[in-house]
């Protein structure tokens, strides 16, 4: 006597049968793994003796899970470099304060707020310690960046960027005028 691919037990007069890969299943056995209801139409297999009906797997197939919690995305979601992460999840690598809404400036293919970005990677003026903004001019002396507006006479204190200079045997930038006054 013929027995369920499912349940195993025998087929009685009148079961009605489901047929699937030349196995065959009493119809109330041949369910759907995910909601349970009996599979009347179009399924897909799963693996052996695991099934899931069409509307289910339309359903769950439009599911996106979030690359950094690997948690179901419902809400709101950020797509950076071809991951899909929660708002919340979206993070800087530094600090993790919450990028979403947010500026952020990438090193390495890595997200970073704008303040850990200029601690960790930022050119800093020899003299004041305030980063270079981009585009920002800077003038290089004895291996050190200075911004223009601290580019100045070790005397009188004016900007001598684009100017003649001297250095002193102090290693000081000295401007002409204070050379001739000398």
């Amino acid at each position: 006597m013929n027995r369920c691919a499912k349940c195993s037990k025998s087929f009685v007069n009148g079961d009605t049968k489901s047929k699937y890969n030349n196995l065959e299943y009493h119809q109330r056995c041949f369910v759907c793994n995910t909601c349970d209801q009996i599979i009347k139409h179009s399924f897909y297999a799963l693996s052996d003796n695991e099934y899931r009906c069409n509307d289910c797997q339309q359903r769950l197939a439009e599911i996106i899970t979030c690359s950094a919690c690997n948690e179901q995305i419902d809400g709101s979601y950020v797509q950076y470099r071809n991951k899909t992460l929660h708002a919340t999840c979206f993070c800087c690598e530094a600090c993790q304060e919450q990028l979403s809404n947010v500026l952020y400036v990438e090193n390495n293919e890595k997200p970073y707020c704008v303040s850990c970005h200029i601690e960790r990677f930022a050119k800093l003026c020899a003299i004041c310690q305030r980063p270079f903004a981009s585009g920002t001019q800077s003038r290089i002396f004895n291996d050190r960046s200075y911004h223009i507006g601290c580019f100045r006479c070790f005397r009188c204190g004016k900007i001598i960027f684009g100017h003649d200079y001297k250095i002193n045997s102090e290693q000081q930038r000295i401007c002409q005028a204070c050379v001739e006054t000398q």
